[in-house]
């Protein structure tokens, strides 16, 4: 008796991962491998423990906090990259960029715990489950977006530098 309830066991855990990924967004999910700081000096800090999870309802939720000493000016260089190559590299003014930037970009600033302009008062801004996006007008493009994708972001201020690295895995 115990070897059946052993297998039924394992046949019910097997099930119900195999539900959990039928259940997510399309069948997609996003493991955040790291995303932190490069330097311990950097005008935004971002926590350790920020995280960020995919909804089996296709939404973005977004845990931790960010904090920044404030600033006027953020002249942003970064580099994109998907399973090691470089797919694109933005620079940019990002206090312009913020200024001009659609209400749905505004919401994923604010999502996140960003500013959305400039200049940005010295604080931090916590985020937990109760602020969430919806991306399941997005959800056609996950299988672009399958694999590991890299980014590292610099930033120039007047009163500093930021440093972000960022590492994710969406697979199905």
């Amino acid at each position: 008796m115990p070897r059946v309830l052993f297998i039924c066991c394992v046949l019910s855990l097997i099930l119900l991962f195999n539900l959990q990924k039928a259940f997510a967004c399309s069948g997609y999910k996003t493991k955040l491998h790291y995303l932190e700081n490069c330097d311990s000096n950097s005008v935004i800090k971002v926590d350790k423990n920020f995280t960020v999870e995919l909804t089996r309802d296709c939404h973005i939720v977004v845990y931790g906090c960010i904090q920044t000493i404030g600033f006027q000016k953020a002249n942003l260089k970064a580099t994109i990259s998907k399973n090691g190559m470089v797919i694109h590299r933005i620079e940019t003014n990002l206090c312009d960029t913020m200024s001009q930037a659609s209400e749905e970009a505004r919401s994923y600033l604010r999502l996140f715990g960003l500013p959305e302009k400039c200049p940005v008062d010295a604080g931090q801004n916590c985020q937990d489950a109760s602020k969430r996006a919806d991306i399941s007008k997005y959800k056609r493009y996950l299988a672009l977006a399958r694999g590991l994708i890299q980014v590292e972001a610099r930033i120039e201020h007047e009163n500093g530098k930021t440093c972000i690295k960022a590492e994710t895995e969406i697979t199905k």
